[in-house]
């Protein structure tokens, strides 16, 4: 790819866009001309490559802009003239100086890099089609699934809402009374006075049903005017009759304000611009709104990228997993407008995928201490194995020298010399973003409700003893949402797959572990945490790890196997250890008739009939009826009635009665009648 040039297409220039536009992993792009956007300092991550600085943060490349905070401000707010020269640039005392390269220099390496036959750039910074003539431009744009945004998200919090109620009241107090029903019904959603129905609050179809309607008739021109920013306050000279921009510089510096200044002005003058893009939604206009957590998301149709798309001479998508249907869908074409080209892999034999089951799926959110233990166990044995081997996980996760979902699993090539690769966990993304892309791109909300859902799982070889060859879970009720969303998971694994360039290593064995129980559509050897290693084992393996070891103590050592043995040998309770019915039963073997036959009852079993019967009595129905069923499973009928007869006349009628009460109305009566008791 970095090959092409403008002659090849036959046009003035050719445009790489890519999320890694600074860091080329292709060596012939290095020679292409970057276009950078406006930031604050680069710096160097851990793997060598070019980030934003955070504050604080040393930087490697000095900023290139004197205009960031500024910057910032006014787009956190919404404010439609964030990116224009003319609020941005006219006012800098910079602004000469930036345009010679001299101080800063954003607009002067803009102008040259722009003029460029062959440059690199995210999407993002391209400029408007509106400012600039793509109509003899050719685009490459890498990974397009992920680059090619339609949306963008507002969040709206009970401050931003307060501060547009102040505004209104002091604007125009009738608008507000229009409005007040609406907005006082929003805030009780967003204060918690209105409860949320669940953790993940009010869906759009929720939230619609749940807000007042709209008064018939609004001014919404009226609605605009009264909440638009002044942006005067951004040019410190107005109130003089004249604009900075009309000073020389010299002059301008004097009285303009620093970006730190400007940026704090503007975060307390200017209100987030909210309200209009919400009452087009509830109208019924394209978007997706929810509450959760005190936070209105509004998610709205952003088509810059694609007008930049539509205005180029012609586009080059380049993706190992999107679709060309829903890449038509985006771009508003029909599908035969899209000439699909794939290339043709060898198969090759030397990749072995092994799925670490046991663990959960392992989604984005918080994982308890012991869990995020039995992961760590897991990458550790491996890492014993194979000093060199990588891990990818979640960035709230990822250790400092691990990889990140969404960062560096896909369009990087840093993996090609790594033998194997953890993944860890199920990448799928927030419920509220998936449902959010899917109501904008096929204008319609998902379907209410969920349904359990057995996916089969492609075993090589034979099933691990106890596990179960498919995968079950709770998966939306609508079926073209739940491939929707399962599409976008297993694209992103396969893009984490292909980070090892398996097709290019023909001769060498390589070996990919996926932790987390989420049904891929590859063959895989499957096998449980605790096979890895024993310190991954769950709460529940560790109990029958620790029976079996004391069972074969117990019996290297002569000694008699029973409950109360191991219970000594363990730690657990007698109570604990019984609940492992078919592991005991498969251990100890206990001959049933043996207790009925004996006069003399072992110690375990006095201990069961006066202790232990007495003390499941006392629990819940439910929990009861499985500890005696435990109890029957182990020591069947017979030795259960010597232990229930042998039990406190109390506790016999206390399980008695709670036995009778799971009965239905109708056998309660009849066995009333057949005592006499009715």
């Amino acid at each position: 790819m970095g090959l092409a040039h403008s002659a090849l297409f036959n046009c003035r220039q050719v445009m790489f866009l890519s999320s890694e536009h600074r860091n080329p992993t292709v060596s012939t792009l290095s020679a292409w001309t970057d276009l950078e956007a406006r930031h604050s300092g680069l710096t160097l991550d851990q793997f060598g490559r070019k980030r934003r600085a955070k504050l604080g943060e040393s930087h490697s490349t000095p900023p290139n802009c004197g205009r960031n905070h500024t910057i910032n401000a006014l787009r956190s707010l919404n404010i439609d003239s964030a990116n224009t020269a003319q609020v941005i640039c006219a006012t800098c005392p910079y602004l000469e100086a930036c345009r010679g390269g001299h101080v800063f220099g954003f607009l002067h390496e803009r102008l040259n890099a722009l003029k460029s036959s062959r440059l690199r750039a995210h999407p993002e910074s391209l400029p408007d089609p509106t400012e600039y003539d793509y109509s003899d431009v050719v685009l490459l744009w890498d990974e397009w699934s992920t680059l090619l945004r339609t949306t963008r998200t507002l969040d709206v919090n009970v401050r931003d809402l307060d501060g547009l109620i102040g505004q209104l009241l002091v604007k125009d107090p009738k608008l507000f009374c229009a409005l007040a029903t609406l907005l006082q019904g929003l805030r009780a959603m967003l204060t918690g006075e209105t409860k949320q129905p669940n953790r993940y609050g009010w869906n759009h179809t929720a939230v619609v049903e749940l807000l007042p309607q709209l008064p018939e008739e609004l001014d919404e021109v009226a609605i605009e005017q009264a909440i638009a920013p002044d942006l005067s306050y951004l040019d410190p000279t107005v109130g003089y009759g004249i604009s900075a921009a009309a000073l020389p510089a010299s002059i301008r510096k004097k009285f303009t304000d620093s970006d730190a200044k400007v940026a704090e002005t503007i975060k307390q003058k200017f209100y987030k611009q909210w309200l209009m893009p919400f009452l087009k939604v509830l109208k019924g206009g394209a978007g997706y709104l929810r509450v959760a957590q005190g936070v209105l998301s509004i998610t709205l149709p952003d088509d810059r990228l694609v007008r930049t798309a539509l205005a180029a001479k012609a586009n080059i998508f380049l993706d190992a997993t999107g679709e060309a249907g829903e890449l038509a869908q985006l771009l508003g074409i029909a599908p035969t407008e899209i000439i699909s080209l794939q290339q043709t892999v060898p198969e090759y034999n030397n990749l072995e995928i092994i799925q670490v089951t046991t663990l959960g799926r392992l989604g984005n959110s918080d994982r308890s201490e012991f869990l995020q233990q039995r992961i760590e166990a897991v990458a550790n044995a491996l890492l014993e194995k194979d000093p060199n081997t990588k891990v990818i996980d979640f960035k709230k996760f990822a250790q400092d020298s691990s990889l990140r979902w969404w960062v560096e699993s896909r369009g990087v090539n840093d993996l090609e010399s790594t033998t194997t690769l953890i993944l860890i966990g199920t990448p799928c993304r927030t419920l509220s973003h998936l449902e959010a892309e899917f109501t904008l791109m096929h204008g319609r909300v998902p379907q209410p409700g969920c349904v359990e859902v057995k996916y089969p799982v492609q075993i090589k070889g034979q099933s691990p003893p106890g596990v179960q060859p498919y995968f079950e879970m709770k998966v939306s009720a609508d079926l073209e949402f739940r491939a929707f969303v399962r599409h976008r998971i297993l694209a992103d694994i396969h893009q984490a797959i292909g980070r090892l360039r398996t097709h290019r290593r023909p001769g060498e064995t390589l070996r990919i572990y996926f932790l987390g129980d989420y049904p891929l559509d590859l063959p895989v050897t499957l096998t449980p945490a605790s096979e890895v290693t024993s310190e991954a084992a769950s709460k529940t393996e560790r109990v029958e790890l620790a029976i079996k070891a004391a069972v074969a103590e117990l019996q290297a050592t002569g000694q008699k196997v029973t409950q109360s043995a191991i219970a000594s040998l363990t730690g657990y309770s007698q109570q604990h250890i019984s609940r492992f019915r078919s592991l005991l039963k498969m251990l100890i073997g206990f001959p049933n008739s043996r207790m009925s036959k004996t006069r003399e009852k072992p110690p375990e079993a006095q201990w069961l009939a006066r202790e232990y019967l007495p003390l499941i009595a006392s629990l819940p129905t439910f929990e009861m009826l499985q500890e005696v069923d435990t109890l029957l499973s182990v020591y069947g009928r017979s030795d259960f009635e010597w232990l229930f007869e042998a039990t406190p006349a109390f506790t016999q009628i206390t399980i008695l009665t709670k036995l009778m009460l799971t009965l239905p109305t109708g056998n309660l009566m009849e066995l009333a009648q057949a005592t006499g008791a009715g």
